[in-house]
């Protein structure tokens, strides 16, 4: 099994949020290369800390390697294609997320693990194609952005996710989660953090995961959740024009039956059944039918009287 060198680093600086917005720097040393295991529904973004499950058959190897160097880290790496069996170094994407692994644990054929989110990283080159995957990465840098558009894409994408609040719930919990943890003076995880709140497709969150510059990520994720926003806000228009074209039947249905109560205690009216079958008799009786005919229709309207109304 080849081994990830961890003994050559690269350095890049993390941004924490501290105190009054104020941002300490902390510089921290990431490992040149990593094992890596694949991710097929969503790419991982620095910003977030989730379990993982991989399957225990195939990965036990790489996470018990992993666990035993200095920082427990590991390569997420989506794949771009679905792949049948153990996926092949074609089948994944180019850019993945490098994540810290805490408290993994053998469940029932699957080892889950918490991932806290690092940085991203580039893949340079395969080490080794087949599990434990190795390979040696890169971490690409954001260019510095101008400050000004970096606010001001801030506050358009806080105001619209505030807006997509009343009209999605689920954001409610999520949204006090990322205030607490991020803020537009620290807009790189915000932005990512944003991303991950949509529905957006695979290949749209892995485009943003791709966009490496902050300016042109922000606009990216700015228009997923004005998407979002767009569609939550078709869904409500279409939950009430439901919900009032029900309440209008509802309403009239119980008028209706309300009607023929009044009606049946007043004396002043038979409700629909009986009537219709006194219109029967009395045009039947306008008839000259054979006595077996009449005989036959009445035992039918006898029938008919006898059953249960809806």
């Amino acid at each position: 099994m080849d081994e990830a060198d961890n003994s050559v680093a690269s350095p890049i600086e993390e941004e924490v949020p501290k105190g009054n917005s104020e941002l300490l720097i902390r510089q921290h040393v990431l490992p040149t290369t990593l094992h890596l295991v694949p991710l097929s529904d969503r790419p991982f973004f620095p910003a977030q800390s989730m379990p993982v499950f991989l399957d225990e058959n195939t990965w036990l190897e790489t996470v018990q390697a992993v666990g035993q160097t200095a920082g427990h880290e590991i390569g997420l790496l989506l794949l771009s294609k679905d792949a049948k069996g153990v996926p092949e170094p074609e089948d994944f994407e180019e850019i993945g997320c490098i994540v810290r692994m805490h408290d993994p644990k053998e469940l029932d054929g699957q080892i889950r693990f918490i991932a806290e989110g690092l940085a991203r990283f580039r893949v340079v080159e395969w080490l080794s194609r087949k599990p434990p995957y190795v390979v040696r990465v890169e971490y690409p840098q954001s260019l510095e952005p101008d400050e000004l558009k970096v606010r001001a894409f801030a506050n358009a994408i806080i105001t619209t996710v505030k807006e997509l609040l009343p009209l999605n719930p689920i954001y409610s919990s999520e949204l006090k989660i990322f205030l607490t943890q991020f803020s537009p003076d620290n807009p790189g995880p915000f932005t990512d953090f944003v991303a991950n709140l949509t529905s957006a497709s695979k290949d749209e969150l892995q485009r943003v995961l791709e966009t490496v510059d902050l300016l042109p990520r922000m606009e990216l994720v700015l228009k997923l959740v004005r998407k979002e926003l767009e569609v939550a806000r078709l869904q409500t228009e279409i939950k009430e024009r439901v919900d009032e074209r029900m309440s209008e039947q509802q309403r009239k249905f119980f008028l209706k039956e309300q009607l023929k109560e009044i009606q049946k205690e007043l004396g002043i009216a038979k409700d629909d059944r009986t009537a219709e079958i006194e219109r029967f008799k009395a045009r039947i009786d306008k008839l000259n039918l054979p006595e077996a005919v009449a005989e036959r229709i009445d035992e039918e309207l006898q029938k008919l009287s006898m059953l249960e109304s809806r």
